[in-house]
């Protein structure tokens, strides 16, 4: 990387000293010519005979767009230092007359400190850059694993951490369960309220599944009126006692809608590993809460069903 230097002065004497004692790339700046719209240099060395002069007014009036914030290296009297002090970018002084040594010692410095702060800055940003991507990546992923209408995990998420926790499950010697729950009758409600009313009474049913779970247990939308909860480390007992108190919330619930009241009720299926289903995997475990949730709809609805013993059926036996 070339480092480059801009030099400002009314006197070429100043920019000889410092192009020969600097190995740098040295450009002499002449206020009497026409200043160019961009300066990209590293760092500005700054005659202040400029500040006394007729350039001055050029001078402050190109500061603001030219070199503000650029790092300056100012050349003048120690009785002059303090009225100078005023430029908030002057990051050194070098007073007359000065060495060829002390002028590479305090431009050496200023660029080891102007490099520092541009790597931190850089590192920074660098550090706001992947946040900002981490923070988009995790809103993208929650389109992507949650039912839009309902706000509850979608389908696709519920079967990909039924699989992983079950496998844990076995691991552990641990247990899950299953819930299945359907609204019923769900089909009266579209046809006497309409759609936009059905669809409030999907996202409240949603918020009440939720109510009733701990936040590790997955709540989703599996199709329509059905929903699914899967129930980590909960055994069948837990599990009934669970489901018992989802289909009474429901039951009891008053669903308001544009100044119209409803109540609904659900049915529900339950499933367990290893209590119902002591061979299953995942997706038995699934289909066996799905067999028992259609034996409660079979059966009269607005109840609570155990898989019929013909839902039971070993994977390796299908």
């Amino acid at each position: 990387m070339v480092i480059s230097i801009a030099v400002f002065s009314p006197h070429r004497d100043l920019f000889k000293q410092v192009n020969q004692a600097l190995p740098y790339l040295i450009e002499s700046i002449d206020f009497e010519k026409n200043i160019p719209d961009q300066l990209c240099h590293d760092l500005f060395i700054l005659d202040a005979e400029l500040l006394d002069r007729k350039f001055y007014p050029h001078l402050m009036e190109t500061w603001e767009h030219l070199f503000k914030e650029k790092p300056l290296l100012l050349v003048t009297d120690a009785d002059r230092q303090v009225r100078h002090m005023e430029l908030t970018n002057v990051c050194d002084f070098l007073f007359n007359p000065f060495s060829d040594v002390e002028l590479n010692l305090r431009v050496s410095r200023i660029l080891k400190t102007e490099s520092f702060q541009r790597l931190s800055q850089e590192y920074t940003k660098s550090l706001e850059q992947n946040k900002q991507l981490e923070e988009t990546n995790i809103f993208l992923r929650q389109l992507v694993i949650t039912d839009s209408l309902t706000g509850v995990s979608n389908r696709r998420y519920l079967l990909e951490r039924l699989e992983e926790e079950f496998l844990d499950t076995q691991r552990r010697e641990r247990c899950i369960s299953m819930l299945m729950i359907d609204i019923d009758f769900f089909k009266n409600v579209n046809d006497k309220y309409g759609h936009q009313c059905g669809d409030h009474v999907l996202a409240e049913f949603a918020t009440i599944l939720k109510k009733n779970v701990r936040r590790r247990e997955v709540v989703a939308r599996y199709g329509g009126e059905e929903f699914a909860i899967a129930l980590f480390d909960t055994e069948l007992h837990s599990a009934m006692l669970i489901a018992e108190r989802v289909h009474q919330d429901v039951r009891n619930h008053v669903f308001h809608y544009q100044g119209r009241t409803l109540q609904i009720t659900c049915s529900l299926g339950v499933s367990s590993y290893p209590e119902i289903c002591p061979d299953a995997d995942w997706n038995q475990l699934l289909r066996a809460a799905d067999a028992a949730l259609y034996h409660a709809k079979n059966t009269g609805r607005d109840k609570i069903c155990l898989p019929p013993d013909s839902a039971l059926i070993p994977p390796e036996a299908e």
